[in-house]
This record gives structure tokens, sequence and C-alpha cells, in this order.
């Protein structure tokens, strides 16, 4: 009976387990099954486990030891898996003032005999295109994703007062096209954060003209998290 209570108790308590994380973060079901793709990443990690766990209980006699083995691993993958679900990440990157100065030459007056003297203008950036963040695939997603250029011609984004999903291997693309929700384009890097104001610097050459979609994409199980379509300021 103990036994049988034992296995029972097995087999229950990561059911358990997952019904909570699930009503907790709804966007990890959501997510996982808004695509094949993630569906079969997921499928493969949990075959995956089962069979590291069967192979420590298999080759590993003593109790004490499977168990321990077994909850160090669950509790690694889970650390990768899960719990970046649950980590917020505030950044707050300054507003991207840029200001290489322009001299302008002022000639004197014929009257006077002062020479010629400069003024420097600051030049900023400039506001070229802006969309409204949203959520994909059950994820959260609000704020503004900015273009500006700058002064030296090069380009960036500015998430303002975003707020997404938070998700593992969070990754952003700039893709051509208005409403994409899967990577193509520019691959931007990591996203460094999941809160907050955020400047993200583009390639040299990078093409901004048309309408572009900022897309945030969870590389771990290949699941879109939010999108901006950036038009005309």
């Amino acid at each position: 009976m103990t036994a049988r209570i034992a296995r029972i108790a097995r087999i229950a308590t990561p059911l358990v387990a997952v019904a909570v994380v699930i009503a907790l973060r709804p966007e990890i079901a959501t997510g996982t099954f808004s695509s094949a793709t993630s569906v079969l990443k997921v499928v493969a990690v949990v075959g995956a486990w089962m069979v590291f766990a069967w192979v420590v209980r298999r080759f590993v006699p003593n109790q004490a030891a499977r168990t321990a083995i077994v909850a160090l691993a669950g509790a690694g993958l889970l650390w990768l898996t899960v719990a970046p679900y649950f980590r917020d990440r505030t950044v707050d990157d300054a507003f991207p003032l840029v200001t290489p100065t322009t001299t302008l030459a002022v000639a004197a007056t014929p009257e006077a005999a002062a020479p010629v003297t400069s003024v420097t203008v600051a030049a900023g950036p400039v506001k070229l295109a802006s969309g409204s963040l949203k959520g994909l695939a059950g994820h959260r997603g609000s704020g503004q994703a900015v273009l500006y250029r700058q002064p030296d011609g090069s380009h960036l984004i500015r998430l303002e007062d975003f707020d997404v999903s938070s998700v593992p291997a969070p990754v952003v693309y700039l893709v051509p096209g208005a409403g994409q929700d899967r990577p193509g384009g520019v691959k931007l890097g990591a996203l460094r954060g999941n809160q907050g104001n955020l400047n993200i610097a583009l390639p040299a050459g990078t093409d901004v003209s048309g309408p572009q979609t900022l897309l945030i994409w969870c590389e771990a199980f290949s699941v879109p998290v939010a999108g901006a379509t950036a038009a005309p300021a």
C-alpha cells in the first residue's frame, strides 16, 4: 500500500506543479501550443528528461543518490525553462542624446573689425516612426517602439515604457513588413530586459524604409512574444 501511494505521489506531484505554474503564467501554455515547433521542442525536453531519469534509476543503485541526482537535474531544467517566466528585468537606458555639433561660420559685418566667428549648433535624434507594442501568442506586451535617426546617420529603436512577458532566451528582430510574427530580416540580439526603457542600435546599412515590425521572439521555444509595426511619425 505504501509503495502504491508513493507511485501515485510521484505521478501526481509533477502534474500538480505543472497546473500551478500554468495557472500563474498561462502564457507558458498558450505559447507552447501556438506552433508545432514549440510543441515538438517541449516534447523533446520532456522526453529527454524521462530518458535521463530512467538511466539514473537503472544504473545508480543507491536510492538516496538517485533522488539527489534527479532532483538536482530537475531543478536545473526548471531554472532554464520555467524560472525565466517569473523573472522580470527592468532596464532604464537614457534617451539617446548623441549630439555631435555643427559649426556654422558667421562673417563679420563690413562695419566691424571683428574676425569671422562661429556658432555651435547641437543636433539631436530625429523620430522617424513609432508603433504600439502588443503581446503575441498569449504573452503580454505594452509600450512604444520608436525608430530614431541619430545625427551621425545611424539608427536605433527605443522601447519606451514597455512591459512584455519574460521568457527564456528572448531575442529581437527587425522584420520587413507590417504585423510580422516570425523572425527574419535583421537579428538585433538578446533582449536585455522586459520592462522599462531600452535602446537597441541598428547595424549600419539596415534598411528602415517601408513598414517594419520590431519582433520580440522566444528563441528557446520558437514562439513570438510581442511585436510593433513602425509607422511614419
